[in-house]
């Protein structure tokens, strides 16, 4: 699989999904709505921040290049945790969502 098709399959979703929570903020501004934005949105910044932090430059002068290597350190520990914490905040939040939703006889 190349790179391009890698970040279609794995990032179009996570986006599709923080653009979903937004139209929904949008139109119902709520806490669980907020919150439902906020989830999700962490999860494509996320990985942003991950791929830019595995990034180290190799060489000096003008032979530089840019190498993915292992990473650890804080930035490592949040982007990877920041990913899952996420998308389990958006799907609870939207679970109370549709949950106050129902109570309030919205179809």
């Amino acid at each position: 699989m190349s790179y391009a098709v890698g970040i279609v399959v794995l990032a179009v979703p996570y986006l599709i999904l923080a653009l979903s929570g937004l139209i929904l903020f949008e139109r119902n501004r709520t806490v669980a709505t907020a919150l439902v934005a906020i989830g999700f949105a962490a999860v494509p910044l996320s990985q942003v921040v991950a791929a830019i932090a595995s990034f180290r430059p190799v060489g000096s002068g003008p032979d530089v290049m840019s190498a993915v290597g292992p990473v650890r350190g804080w930035i490592w520990v949040a982007s990877r945790w920041a990913g899952p914490a996420g998308l389990w905040l958006g799907s609870i939040s939207f679970l109370w969502h549709v949950a106050g939703a129902r109570s309030r006889g919205v179809p």
